[in-house]
């Protein structure tokens, strides 16, 4: 664990990315592709599903039988995995409200975002249909375009650096403070690519300039690790929308760890 979040803190959490579930319409004909609607759920809500328990070391694997295929409800619909790599706008507001709480330097915070984050510099145009009755209709001429703007200045970072070197990743970094990072809407306004229907970079890595509690997104993991004060862990674990779990600095997270959940 210590290999994505600094070690020395009093305590650590470990939030686990909520995963979208794809819910058939109940007045609807149970076709995926017409009558659905998506709803964001906790490891625990889908683990009620599938007879699994949450834990330290929970694994999604053993959670939902797979890694990467998507979970049946029967009745419901189905549940997606997980993303990797990053806490959702929505998430990261509540953990960040959270965070500004425990540090005396809530104005000056460091935000890292992983260098394969490749973004092009300039304007995306993104065609949405204007309705569903076009889209139903086949009318592809009646679009309303949609622009995402993306910083010139992040693009050129992202790909030339300069970088913050760690143990096989790369990070460009940006100054942000507590108080835009709780606007969940932030994304779609800092300049990076993002749109109602177009998600673009998250940060990776965030800590205070007093270095009073660190988050860690790794690219390859469905969880964030974040370390703390006792204060700041033990708010996260109890907030309702936030599913943290506590875990210690020796915490086995590697994809096998699950030794609860195992297949009998």
């Amino acid at each position: 664990m210590s290999s994505i979040v600094p070690s020395g803190f009093d305590a650590y959490a470990r939030v686990l990315h909520p995963s979208t579930v794809n819910r058939y319409h109940p007045q609807g004909r149970g076709d995926p592709q017409e009558d659905y609607s998506e709803e964001s759920w906790t490891w625990a809500r889908i683990a009620a599903h599938t007879g699994a328990v949450i834990h330290p070391q929970v694994q999604w694997i053993r959670v939902a039988g797979h890694q990467y295929e998507s979970v049946p409800l029967p009745g419901i619909g189905s549940a997606d995995p997980p993303p990797l790599g990053h806490l959702g706008p929505g998430i990261l507001a509540h953990v960040m409200t959270i965070a500004g709480e425990h540090t005396s330097t809530p104005d000056d915070v460091t935000a890292a975002l992983w260098e394969g984050w490749s973004i092009e510099s300039g304007t995306v145009w993104i065609a949405a249909f204007a309705s569903d009755n076009d889209a139903d209709n086949g009318d592809i001429h009646d679009v309303q375009p949609q622009r995402s703007k993306v910083d010139n200045r992040l693009a050129t970072l992202l790909k030339n650096g300069p970088f913050l070197e760690l143990p096989g990743r790369r990070y460009v970094l940006l100054a942000t403070k507590d108080s835009e990072l709780t606007d969940p809407e932030w994304p779609q306004t800092a300049g990076m690519g993002w749109t109602d229907w177009l998600p673009g970079p998250m940060p990776q890595l965030i800590w205070p300039a007093d270095h009073a509690w660190a988050i860690a997104s790794e690219i390859d993991v469905d969880s964030t690790l974040i370390g703390g004060t006792y204060g700041f862990i033990n708010e996260l674990v109890e907030h309702s929308a936030i599913e943290a779990v506590r875990v210690g600095g020796r915490t086995d997270l590697t994809w096998d760890a699950d030794d609860i959940n195992r297949a009998t």
